[in-house]
């Protein structure tokens, strides 16, 4: 056995071993967290700027301002702007508004993907003469539209 003066400076020695690898540790630690935290941005501003694309082309192919879209939301209309460049991310409540409005799919602005079929046929075959000559004005619209927009 060591006398106890010897077994003492190793343990203080350890000691201070212990507290700089401790520090180590726990300074990577903290850059290894800032790290995602910075990832974790980079992809909700990427998620942002992609919703803001998938709002913009249905306010544009519906026909709408960002006016119109700005004052459904009740905000202002740089804000709104904002929202279409991604600066801003859309609200939960606010993908409510514009679902129950304007019947745009929040999976569709979240996702990208459509997640329904429009059979034009079954549709004109069951539907009223006024919804028929309703959709067929829509059509009539949204064609001479892109017919007449440069792209």
């Amino acid at each position: 056995m060591l006398p106890f003066h010897i077994t003492r400076k190793v343990a203080k020695r350890h000691k201070k071993r212990c507290k700089a690898i401790c520090f180590m540790v726990e300074r990577i630690a903290i850059i290894y967290i800032e790290s995602e935290v910075q990832t974790m941005r980079t992809e909700k501003k990427e998620l942002n700027v992609q919703i803001g694309k998938r709002l913009q082309t249905v306010r544009e192919n519906s026909g709408y301002t960002q006016e119109a879209f700005a004052e459904a939301l009740d905000i202002g209309v740089e804000h709104y702007r904002k929202i279409e460049l991604g600066m801003y991310g859309l609200q939960r409540e606010n993908m409510l508004i514009l679902y129950k409005k304007y019947k745009i799919d929040p999976t569709y602005l979240l996702t990208g993907e459509k997640n329904h079929t429009f059979d034009v046929e079954m549709f004109l075959a069951n539907c009223s003469r006024e919804e028929r000559d309703k959709f067929l004005d829509r059509m009539l619209i949204y064609m001479r539209k892109l017919m007449i927009s440069p792209q």
